[in-house]
């Protein structure tokens, strides 16, 4: 497994805060695997 699915499979099991409470899915992105800055958004309502 590489580290990104690493990193995947961790936040989908995540429980340390809040959101995981309510959550509905995690969403992973498309793209580059290899670059050197990540984007990470968190949608609180849509």
């Amino acid at each position: 497994m590489d580290e990104f699915e690493l990193l995947k499979q961790t936040v989908q099991q995540c429980d340390k805060c809040l959101l995981s409470k309510t959550r509905t899915n995690v969403v992973f992105g498309e793209g580059n695997r290899n670059k050197d800055i990540v984007y990470i958004n968190f949608l609180d309502q849509i």
